[in-house]
């Protein structure tokens, strides 16, 4: 039996194994283990540890998977194809490994691959929307010194993520909502980061809000959310900012609620031309003074 090559669990390496698992489970009836296994001539203890992304799939596996499951759209065989053949090392945040935690790379693998963008942070400015002197002067009075002292790596990983919207082939579509309160605070590099926003809402694919301080607490931003949206046949991720890197969920209940309260939230924010006007006003006092 080919034992095939034990490979590192990245998160996309999971996402193919966790859906050749679904299209497995969903077949009516159920096929088991088993009898997938020996189509593609592993046993199966090997195929548990493909579909939980702990070993590399090789392609032919995976049509040979595929047209057991009676998966018949090829998009679907050239997307987890491309994602399998992959290499480990193909990705602007490969040499940040040892710096950034596993969850923060397994968020940004995935927001580099997003077709749109959802986010809302509820103080200061969504790292995909920072300016370089911004960015900087946040690492550089971090109250963790180990930050301080790797600013320049942060500040680097900040504007590499920045290149999901502004690249010039198929940029991911972004909606952020940001707080009012993140413009009036005392960062010295605020008229260059107003400045950097109003230059990325001229790109059709950046839409940005801003929530007004004095909206009802109910609809004030309370968490750090960013909900990601892929091609078919791949499933959307929410990710929630904690300390050392995040929670990615892509459970349907809980992308459904993110959906709903991104909705919600966007309703109750400064609509894009108005938000345009406040960022106007906003940089014109700041110039005066």
């Amino acid at each position: 039996m080919t034992t095939g090559k034990q490979a590192k669990p990245t998160i996309k390496r999971r996402r193919i194994g966790a859906l050749l698992r679904h299209y497995r489970e969903a077949h009516r009836p159920k096929i088991l283990s088993k009898v997938a296994a020996q189509r593609i001539g592993v046993d199966p203890v090997l195929l548990g540890r493909i579909e939980r992304g702990e070993y590399r799939i090789k392609p032919e596996q995976i049509e040979a998977l595929l047209d057991l499951y009676d998966v018949t759209d090829p998009g679907i065989y050239t997307e987890l194809r491309a994602a399998a053949l992959e290499p480990l090392d193909s990705g602007w945040w490969y040499p940040y490994r040892h710096k950034l935690s596993p969850t923060f790379l397994d968020f940004v693998a995935l927001e580099s691959e997003a077709h749109e963008i959802l986010a809302v942070t509820p103080a200061g400015i969504s790292g995909l929307l920072q300016s370089m002197s911004y960015a900087k002067e946040i690492q550089e009075t971090d109250p963790i010194s180990e930050i301080r002292e790797d600013a320049d790596m942060y500040v680097q990983v900040r504007l590499s993520r920045q290149q999901a919207i502004v690249r010039s082939r198929n940029p991911a579509h972004l909606r952020c909502i940001l707080p009012e309160a993140a413009f009036h605070s005392r960062s010295l590099s605020m008229a260059d980061q107003i400045q950097h926003l109003l230059s990325l809402m001229l790109q059709e694919n950046v839409h940005i809000q801003v929530m007004p301080m004095d909206v009802p607490v109910g609809q004030q931003i309370d968490v750090q959310c960013n909900l990601l949206k892929f091609s078919d046949p791949w499933n959307p991720v929410m990710q929630t900012s904690v300390l050392g890197g995040g929670v990615l969920r892509e459970d349907p209940v809980t992308i459904k609620a993110a959906e709903s309260r991104f909705d919600a939230l966007a309703h109750a924010a400064l609509p894009v031309d108005r938000t345009r006007e406040f960022l106007e006003e906003r940089l014109n006092k700041i110039r005066e003074h």
